[in-house]
């Protein structure tokens, strides 16, 4: 097959960029092996091009994407060559790009340098070489960081500040509105449509220098707290190259993070707490203590303490396995109701959030080699190491025996939160990456996976994490503290770093087989108890990707109900991939090895199958032959369930 790439090396030379990438329309007989054809140019010249054009792309990927990922796409490239070479004694063109390998290697990373200069200081829309308006910045030091600030941050909703019975909040006007960007000290309008007045007090000044505001946030200041050490997470912060990011995070340590809200609401609203707190209502009586002696909360209040209020309700949730209670604030309530919840008033895609996953945290343990050394900490009570602004206190009260509670903290159930604690993950991770030399690392939310080559010291990178995080005053877990070992749990799924193997816990492919056996006595279901067993398979595919099409009816028929409360009645497809589920978990030993990076189709290891459904099946593997007559339970198999694409699956 021709490449599909033109070669830089085919085009004039006054037309070559010195960091060329062509993908276009392949040259009409471009050498598919090493040296096959004759050629007018020398063959030394000639690997001098080809050497040229491929020392281009890798430095091109290297300049565009930063960190490794350019030495494995060498590495990876290098090994499809030696096996084409060792099968055909042909090689792929190496003065192209191989864009399945590119797709490969860097689907997700983000480019990370200007596509015109090479700076690192802009993207190349605004590059001042395209654009001369914009002046040129100055060079960081490192790579710029992939690191998320949400939006909100430039625009800010108008707050609501957080009065004290001495200090009250004007009640809002009837008239006209109060211009937000004059409050901010930002309106640049000659004749504004709105007041300039402040929207705290209603006097003639930005509510930026109000004093009344600033009398009032200082009385909260006692409760405006973190256990972060913020002057020493801002040193280890100082070489960051996106202080954005790093203002965001600090500012919102040392003064409240924005929750997001971008519509405040104008009147006071008390929901009703839900059925699972009023019949557990000793066991709230500690959870909620528990918040209040945490300095996660504040009250309790007779009366509460803002103008304008919400009150969500509050129930409590039992892990249904380890049965551990926890308190938690519905922020989705009320539903179908004129009143927005708070949830509504934050935006989704501001606040969306990719999680890492296990398949990353598997490359990172072939990248780091087979008996590398793992090990992980998870943070206590992730959510509540950051602040809320205390302009927001007032949407996340709750009501309990008649008394009034604020969380001053984030809280689980706000849509923002995740994103938000977020950035505080992934500033700990520049900092281990950058400032200690730990080179792999992943964490989802609050737990962190450390893999250490297996010639490091075992246990040298997790006590520098350990220590790094008690300077920082961030509190660990010490029961979920594990490791070093080659053998860990991460995520629900075990890891053996020494055999290159994944499997599903017992525990969980024995509960996996019960709910799909109960479900499967049933005539009906509700919607919940579907997504409970697909959630439980999908948990599964992590270990057994080919079972993704066997879940497609359980899918569809979930989907076709729209409250989780809805019963369904349970179809012949369903109760068809249930069993195909039970037959196969109870006989699978719940092993998966890591694939190898270099074999990306059976090509590549010598694997050819066919099959005949009147006789058997056979293939060649690496030089040897082998083949079979049928089982007899394909054999045997009614003409109609029998299909020539059924028999090729087999094999």
């Amino acid at each position: 097959m021709p490449p599909p790439a033109v070669p830089a090396a085919s085009f004039p030379p006054q037309t070559r960029s010195p960091f060329s990438l062509a993908s276009a329309t392949p040259l009409p007989a471009p050498p598919n092996a090493l040296a096959l054809e004759p050629s007018p140019v020398p063959n030394s010249i000639r690997t001098q091009i080809l050497a040229g054009d491929y020392l281009t792309i890798v430095a091109e990927l290297a300049l565009s994407y930063g960190g490794s990922h350019f030495y494995t796409y060498h590495k990876l490239f290098a090994a499809k060559c030696a096996i084409r070479v060792a099968q055909w004694n042909q090689c792929p063109y190496w003065g192209a790009l191989d864009t399945e390998l590119h797709n490969r290697v860097f689907l997700g990373c983000r480019n990370i340098s200007c596509a015109v200069c090479r700076s690192f200081s802009h993207p190349t829309i605004t590059c001042p070489f395209i654009n001369p308006s914009i002046p040129p910045c100055p060079e960081p030091s490192q790579p710029k960081s992939t690191s998320y600030v949400p939006r909100l941050m430039d625009t800010p909703a108008t707050p609501t500040p957080t009065p004290t019975p001495t200090f009250r909040r004007r009640p809002p006007s009837t008239g006209s509105q109060d211009c937000t960007s004059f409050n901010s000290g930002r309106c640049t309008r000659q004749r504004c449509q709105f007041m300039h007045v402040c929207n705290f007090c209603s006097r003639a000044h930005a509510r930026l220098i109000c004093p009344v505001q600033k009398a009032a946030n200082k009385n909260s200041e006692k409760y405006l707290s973190t256990p972060v050490n913020i002057s020493r997470l801002s040193v280890e912060l100082l070489h960051h190259p996106d202080s954005l990011f790093t203002d965001y995070v600090l500012s919102g340590l040392a003064h409240g993070f924005h929750p997001g809200v971008v519509s405040l609401p104008s009147q006071s609203l008390i929901c009703p707490n839900l059925h699972s707190a009023l019949t557990e209502p000793e066991i709230v009586d500690l959870l909620v203590k528990k918040e209040i002696d945490a300095n996660f909360m504040i009250g309790p209040y007779a009366v509460p303490p803002f103008p304008i209020f919400r009150v969500s309700p509050i129930g409590v949730a039992t892990r249904k396995f380890s049965g551990k209670k926890r308190l938690i604030i519905d922020l989705s309530s009320p539903h179908n109701s004129p009143f927005p919840c708070i949830n509504s008033l934050i935006l989704l895609e501001e606040f969306s959030l990719h999680y890492h996953d296990v398949d990353q945290a598997i490359t990172l343990i072939k990248d780091a080699g087979r008996g590398a050394w793992l090990a992980k900490v998870d943070i206590t009570s992730a959510f509540k190491v950051m602040p809320i602004h205390p302009d927001f206190w007032h949407l996340f009260g709750i009501r309990w025996k008649n008394e009034f509670y604020f969380a001053v903290r984030l809280t689980f159930g706000c849509r923002s939160s995740p994103k938000i604690f977020d950035t505080l993950s992934e500033a700990i991770c520049w900092i281990l990456s950058n400032n200690y030399n730990i080179p792999y690392l992943i964490h989802l939310l609050d737990d962190f996976l450390i893999v250490s080559p297996p010639d490091s010291v075992p246990a040298a990178h997790l006590l520098t994490i350990q220590k790094l995080f008690s300077e920082l005053g961030i509190p660990l877990a010490q029961d979920k503290t594990e490791g070093p070992s080659t053998f860990i749990e991460f995520l629900g799924i075990n890891l053996d770093s020494q055999k290159f193997l994944a499997s599903l816990p017992k525990e969980k492919i024995d509960r996996t087989i019960v709910i799909a056996s109960t479900l499967l006595t049933n005539t009906s279901c509700s919607k919940r108890e579907l997504l409970s067993i697909v959630g439980h398979l999908n948990f599964a595919m992590h270990i057994i990707p080919q079972g993704r099409p066997f879940i497609s009816h359980l899918l569809s028929l979930a989907s076709s109900a729209h409250a989780l409360e809805d019963r369904i009645s349970i179809t012949d497809s369903c109760r068809n991939e249930l069993s195909l589920w039970i037959s196969f978990l109870k006989q699978w030993n719940g092993l998966s090895f890591f694939y190898s990076n270099l074999v990306s189709s059976p090509i590549d290891i010598q694997l050819y199958t066919d099959a005949a459904p009147s006789v058997g099946f056979g293939g060649f593997l690496r030089g040897h032959w082998f083949a079979s007559t049928w089982p007899p339970e394909l054999a045997d198999l009614p003409q109609q369930l029998s299909s020539s694409v059924l028999f090729e699956l087999y094999p």
